[in-house]
């Protein structure tokens, strides 16, 4: 490895991912305040009757907290998504079809190899399984820092346009 000091770079989501996280906080925060105000008969005493209709059910309060607090969830764990490149190791995070959120972690001395095509990169992990980097809000950069510290730990690049056969 070389001496010079390496900066840890998030390459956060594409725009439209993290506008549509902003989208649903908004959604579920703004329903949630409705039924907060609805709870208290601000809105509408229909509404607030509808609300308070059924003892058994989720009192309005505990609900409406909650639409705002997995709004606010939502919403980090878009500013959360990308890649982020470190010293030593490059870390996905994405969300499965659920929402649930996902980290998938390769440390580059573990790999044997990458494909980089066009805004793809793919990297090839040591059992040989591979590993496809989701896309950025700047694939140039992403492709610029793994590509530096695929060179500083010796991995090999294969680039498959020239791969013939």
């Amino acid at each position: 490895m070389t001496g010079a000091t390496f900066k840890r770079r998030h390459l956060h989501a594409p725009l439209y991912a993290q506008l549509l996280s902003l989208a649903w906080f908004l959604l579920f925060a703004s329903v949630g305040v409705l039924v907060l105000l609805a709870d208290r008969g601000l809105v509408s005493p229909s509404v607030a009757r509808l609300l308070r209709g059924n003892p058994d059910a989720l009192a309005p309060k505990i609900f409406g907290a909650l639409l705002i607090v997995t709004g606010a969830g939502t919403w980090a764990r878009g500013r959360l998504a990308g890649v982020v490149v470190d010293d030593d190791r490059i870390t996905a995070r994405t969300s499965n079809a659920l929402g649930m959120p996902r980290v998938h972690t390769a440390y580059f001395a573990e790999l044997r190899g990458a494909f980089l095509d066009g805004s793809r990169v793919v990297l090839v992990q040591f059992d040989g399984s591979p590993f496809e980097l989701p896309a950025t809000a700047d694939d140039e950069a992403l492709r610029a820092a793994v590509t530096e510290r695929l060179a500083c730990f010796h991995v090999p690049i294969v680039d498959p346009q020239s791969d013939e056969g």
